[in-house]
């Protein structure tokens, strides 16, 4: 189970800024590592939303405290979550596309030519193997426990 998102383990009302920044960016990153994981075990689109839905919010967390880290790993690491996040917004583009055109064939009463979904179907397969092996880069990169290690602790 995901964490709510106001709830941060290990967050305190004490803490400094730039501490409490890095205990926000790490439960962030920790929901995507477990969104990862469950992408694997079940490529769904709902979980392909979810994935993307949190790697908007831990780009968004990044841009809030981007002061608290060092200016050259923020930076590689955000273009990193940039990429991953236009490539997964690709895959739920075709997701949304395929549900799109089969609720217009059904909203006119059209049979729509089955080539079409399979071309859909085609795309989507091949653009959920990148978006794997993108992932699995992501998931590895040392750059990102970089990043993190170089945050700025009160």
């Amino acid at each position: 189970m995901l964490q709510k998102k106001w709830k941060i383990p290990g967050l305190k009302p004490k803490h400094a800024y730039c501490e409490g920044a890095v205990y926000v960016i790490i439960a962030k990153l920790s929901e995507i590592y477990k969104l990862i994981d469950m992408f694997f075990e079940n490529d769904s689109d709902e979980v392909l939303h979810d994935l993307r839905i949190a790697v908007r919010k831990l780009r968004y967390n990044m841009e809030i405290f981007g002061n608290c880290f060092d200016k050259k790993s923020f930076f590689k690491v955000y273009k990193l979550l940039k990429n991953l996040q236009d490539l997964i917004g690709e895959g739920r583009d075709l997701d949304v596309m395929r549900e799109k055109v089969e609720s217009i064939g059904k909203e006119i009463n059209a049979e729509i030519p089955r080539h079409f979904f399979d071309k859909i179907d085609s795309d989507r397969i091949i653009m959920r193997q990148k978006i794997k092996t993108e992932l699995l880069k992501f998931k590895s990169d040392k750059k990102v426990l970089k990043y993190l290690n170089k945050g700025k602790r009160s």
